[in-house]
């Protein structure tokens, strides 16, 4: 992690009393994504954005479709049309290990 990219952040949470576990959780967080995120999404948007919008749907449907075949209740409970269709509605989102996706209420 830059040094340059930690001081503001050091700074407001030592300004605002933060506990310090959960200044170490922000720290990690933080390091984790800079280190996942090397790649430029703006870059990384624009060359998408010179793909065909065949070739891009292409892509698309490749990428996100390995990801919904590796979930098996998905591909035993719909048919190929829909998760094709499924695909296109899929966005990326970044997680830090151990976070918590969703609770389950009793």
């Amino acid at each position: 992690m830059c040094r340059k990219n930690i001081e503001p952040i050091n700074r407001y949470l030592e300004r605002r009393e933060v506990d310090k576990a959960i200044q170490i959780k922000v720290r990690k967080y933080l390091e984790y994504i800079w280190n996942i995120n090397n790649i430029d999404k703006d870059q990384e948007n624009k060359l998408f954005s010179l793909l065909s919008k065949n070739l891009r749907d292409d892509l698309i449907v490749h990428v996100n479709s390995k990801v919904l075949n590796k979930c098996s209740i998905i591909q035993s409970n719909f048919s190929d049309r829909f998760r094709s269709e499924l695909t296109f509605l899929m966005h990326e989102r970044t997680l830090v290990p151990e976070e918590v996706v969703f609770r389950v209420s009793s």
